[in-house]
């Protein structure tokens, strides 16, 4: 390939063909500078490539042929009966990359999983909240109910549920944490706490438990129904109640302070403080990188962009 870039690098190979025996390989497997033949195929600008056999080293098997699609190269497989044959006079060299493909699931460990992946053995799905998770399968347009076999197999697919060896489903810290009933007698840390000092100097202290996805709404309620000031405004001709303080900015910032505080810190709830002068909410964890608390403070925010693959 290196041959065509520096014979041919002033054609048009556009309409031209390649045939190859063996997948093309990619950068990750060649020593700098060199590159993968995939690379030169691409910058060769040919069209189509037909690949006889793909390649049988785990690093370069369908990758070749995926950066060849990317690059909008059209790629072809050889017919069976064909790459029987390539297959049979490369049997060796097919024989030692798939004991180096063995070598490497032997020597691969398994990586930990991160904290609210890990499943609460001592715990059953059972223990979902049945309100809460129906009430967000309804949402979601889920055609599965709950309790049922379909739930528990898409629980363990998103995470929120795993199976061990018994075929046993156990609950996820995370699925706890969402949907799990009394989950802060578990983990106390997801109780989010309100403490209001009224002008009176009277103080009080209300802890919201349960499932975090149905926390939002108990506390609006409250604090609509007990802390904001009412006004009454007739400056339409009618009577209309107002609350002295936007409830939408309440409910945008203490929706973020569930979605988003750190629930691998145990050491504290989320905790709102209202009193006549202050409303004050704090979110244990830090912001999500690069953002710093200085950035926050002066309004200089970079972009954050979210790999939602």
């Amino acid at each position: 390939m290196s041959k065509i870039e520096r014979k041919l690098k002033d054609k048009n190979l556009s309409e031209c063909v390649l045939y190859v025996t063996l997948e093309p390989c990619v950068d990750e497997v060649r020593k700098p500078p060199k590159r993968g033949c995939s690379k030169h195929i691409s910058q060769a600008r040919l069209s189509t490539v037909y690949i006889g056999m793909r390649d049988p080293n785990p690093k370069i098997e369908n990758e070749g042929v995926k950066f060849l699609t990317e690059k909008g190269i059209k790629v072809i497989d050889f017919p069976a009966h064909i790459e029987m044959k390539i297959r049979e006079r490369n049997a060796q060299f097919i024989k030692e990359k798939e004991l180096e493909q063995m070598q490497l699931k032997l020597e691969k460990k398994e990586e930990p999983k991160l904290y609210l992946q890990e499943s609460v053995s001592r715990s059953t799905i059972n223990q979902f909240d049945e309100k809460a998770v129906k009430q967000f399968l309804n949402v979601s347009g889920a055609s599965f109910s709950y309790p049922s076999e379909e739930f528990n197999q898409w629980a363990v697919g998103f995470g929120i549920a795993d199976k061990n060896t018994k075929n046993t489903f156990h609950p996820t810290r995370l699925g706890l944490i969402l949907f799990g009933k009394s989950v802060e007698d578990i983990f106390p840390h997801t109780l989010f706490k309100v403490e209001v000092n009224y002008s009176s100097g009277e103080t009080e202290i209300r802890d919201f438990g349960g499932p975090i996805v149905s926390q939002l709404t108990p506390i609006l309620t409250y604090l609509k129904d007990k802390v904001l000031k009412l006004t009454i405004d007739r400056s339409k001709g009618k009577r209309e109640e107002k609350i002295d303080f936007p409830i939408e900015v309440l409910r945008e910032a203490i929706s973020n302070a569930i979605i988003h505080r750190d629930y691998e810190n145990e050491k504290s709830p989320n905790y709102l403080s209202i009193n006549p002068k202050t409303i004050t909410i704090r979110s244990p964890g830090k912001p999500e990188s690069p953002l710093t608390i200085e950035d926050l403070q002066t309004f200089e925010l970079p972009p954050v962009f979210l790999d939602t693959k």
